[in-house]
């Protein structure tokens, strides 16, 4: 049982966004939530990273295995997939014992330069959206549920990669005639995003509550593993409302109202920025 001095165990997994690209390390997002939890709670936190730069999700057993560059070189691997799952480096301690799982990803499957193609389609970037951060997130995030056992997982979206204030100089300035094109790329990107990643988290908490609802079926009681998993939105060190985290636009999963003991089972949420800035995930 965890102590006031034992620390809170915290897991980074994902791609630039929750690694911090270019930014030092006080200001990542995944360390201002590290003392805002340190603060709330007490206790130390002690943070594994597993996230680097243009990670994906779907995994390559060839390349998955191979040592990892540091976080700010770009490149594929090892997979989300691979850190969530089988990554040597989580093992002190061991994902029995995280307390709290900060995940994204789906963008590098895409590949981020495609929404900037101005002969792609905002219903190409919908498609890509749906399989990437629909399918293949709730997927993984199954998985990770039932790998995590005892942790709550936040799944972060994405802020668009360009928009109405972006300026077309420089590297841009060849995109100057498609620019309203490639707008409506990212605009299309964010939305179906936003849609599908929230539709993951849903099922991915939906299969938590119909397993206890099966559960309760059978024995016409909670089970001990679905009490100690309390809900998310109980939580007394996870905000849950605008006051909390004002640039943050939360979204608890699922919408449909499980019973009050099958709630418990609830443990992903998804937390969605309403700027283009990352530190507006912690502001």
């Amino acid at each position: 049982m965890a102590t006031r001095e034992s620390p809170f165990e915290l897991v980074v997994l994902g791609d630039s966004v929750t690694w911090g690209s270019g930014l030092p390390e006080e200001g990542k997002w995944w360390w201002l939530v590290r003392g805002w939890l340190e603060l709330k709670l007490g206790r130390p936190v002690h943070p594994q990273v597993l996230a680097h730069s243009l990670a994906v999700i779907v995994p390559n057993a060839g390349e998955d295995t191979k040592p990892p560059a540091w976080g700010e070189i770009r490149f594929k691997y090892p997979s989300i997939t691979y850190q969530a799952l089988s990554d040597p480096r989580l093992s002190d301690p061991g994902p029995g014992a995280i307390d709290l799982v900060l995940v994204d990803g789906g963008i590098n499957d895409l590949g981020p330069a495609n929404l900037l193609l101005p002969w792609r389609s905002p219903q190409w970037v919908r498609d890509q959206a749906a399989e990437f951060c629909g399918r293949k997130m709730k997927n993984l995030l199954l998985l990770m549920l039932d790998r995590f056992l005892k942790a709550r997982v936040i799944v972060t979206g994405y802020y668009p990669i360009v928009s109405s204030q972006t300026s077309f100089a420089g590297v841009l300035a060849p995109l100057l005639p498609f620019r309203q094109r490639v707008i409506d790329l990212s605009t299309a990107w964010r939305q179906a995003t936003d849609q599908w990643l929230e539709w993951a988290v849903e099922e991915a908490n939906l299969h938590l509550i119909s397993g206890c609802s099966k559960r309760r079926s059978r024995t016409g009681a909670p089970s001990a593993s679905s009490g100690a998993a309390s809900a998310v939105a109980s939580s007394p060190w996870i905000p849950s409302a605008r006051s909390t985290w004002p640039s943050i636009r939360t979204a608890w999963a699922p919408k449909r109202t499980p019973t009050p003991s099958c709630r418990r089972s609830a443990r992903c949420c998804l937390l969605l920025p309403e700027c283009g800035r990352s530190r507006s995930y912690t502001q």
